[in-house]
């Protein structure tokens, strides 16, 4: 997302489990909660054997106050 070497930092609510809904046009960015995507990246970890795993994930879309961008 954005141009290249550009960092968004952006301050999260809470300590638990949760991932991010970003807006690629303006940035806007909201916190999402994903028990379903917990159970699975622990699966898929337990199946290869891993331990102590850790992951991230931001979807990408457009928000609903941002004009279409054709």
């Amino acid at each position: 997302m954005g141009t290249a070497g550009e960092h968004r930092y952006c301050r999260c609510a809470g300590d638990g489990p949760h991932h991010h809904l970003v807006c690629r046009h303006c940035g806007h960015t909201i916190e999402i909660k994903g028990a379903l995507l917990e159970h699975w990246a622990s699966l898929v970890a337990r199946q290869h054997g891993f331990t102590a795993v850790a992951h991230r994930l931001e979807l990408e879309g457009e928000c609903a106050t941002c004009p279409k961008q054709g």
